[in-house]
């Protein structure tokens, strides 16, 4: 007789039901893995995308931000070497470009310091080291203190900035005038000062030519050497007139009145023995401005 069971037999034993498998238990997801702001209200597989591409968006940014940083080089300068001893002002001058580039997230990649050296030109090591890094791309801007300590000569800053900043390649910037030629408004400030500054130099220079012209038309010391004719008197700024050398005038100026040349004139004086301070005989030049007076 055959008995039917709900287990099958094997050799009259009967085969044990394989057991059941429970399913493993789901693990709550970690509230700290997702912001609410970007996961709420989607399904576990898309609020994991859309957290992965979050943060690697935040990422990216970061990287790009460090990436378009300007690379900058700083220059400083003082003009003596009792400055450059006591490093007063070349302490003041580094912690403002630090200062400055922390303020504008710059990458600071040098700091260049000539030390002693004066600004009447541009053959500088240290400024020839920062100009070497901005042709070679080290570096994209120059950071100074005050454009003075960069060039104090207008048409040297004009070189300047026509060589190096012009193109808008490479940007010049300037802590105390606040001038960062990587935009349009900064060069036109730039460009602006370069035109004040050229004026002004001329106008100095206009206003001392007027004050000398003076000076000499009164009979004073404009500096240099004293006219010939003339010594300088003991107070410094008045001319007196040298007897011995006032004869000569005289002999000169009777020459010419009789018609002939300058030339002819000193010639004429040299026979007689008499020349000029170095012991040579009168230039015509010399001979001019002595019959001018």
């Amino acid at each position: 007789m055959i008995h039917i069971t709900d287990r099958p037999e094997f050799c009259g034993q009967a085969i044990p039901a394989p057991a059941r498998r429970r399913p493993a238990p789901t693990a709550a997801p970690e509230p700290s893995r997702r912001e609410p702001a970007v996961t709420a209200g989607l399904p576990a597989v898309t609020a994991d995308v859309a957290l992965w591409l979050t943060r690697y968006t935040n990422i990216r940014t970061v990287y790009d931000m460090q990436a378009n940083r300007t690379r900058t080089v700083a220059y400083l300068r003082v003009s003596t070497d009792k400055q450059a001893d006591r490093g007063v002002s070349l302490e003041a001058q580094r912690a403002k470009v630090e200062g400055y580039t922390a303020l504008f997230d710059l990458e600071l990649v040098a700091i260049e310091v000539d030390a002693g050296e004066s600004a009447k030109s541009l053959a500088r090591p240290a400024l020839d080291r920062a100009l070497a890094m901005l042709r070679s791309g080290k570096a994209d801007a120059l950071l100074v203190v005050k454009l003075d300590r960069l060039t104090r000569s207008v048409r040297d800053l004009c070189d300047l900035v026509d060589r190096y900043f012009r193109d808008g390649k490479r940007a010049l910037l300037s802590v105390g005038e606040q001038v960062d030629t990587r935009s349009a408004a900064g060069r036109m400030v730039l460009n602006v000062m370069s035109s004040v500054g050229q004026w002004e130099r001329e106008a100095i220079g206009e206003r001392t030519s007027a004050a000398m012209q003076h000076k000499a038309s009164q009979g004073e010391y404009t500096g240099g050497a004293a006219p010939y004719g003339y010594a300088l008197a003991v107070d410094g700024v008045a001319l007196v007139e040298v007897e011995a050398e006032q004869a000569v005038i005289a002999d000169a100026r009777a020459l010419r009145a009789t018609g002939l040349s300058l030339r002819k004139v000193a010639e004429a004086l040299d026979r007689k023995g008499l020349r000029a301070r170095n012991g040579r005989t009168f230039a015509p030049a010399q001979v001019a401005r002595m019959v001018a007076g």
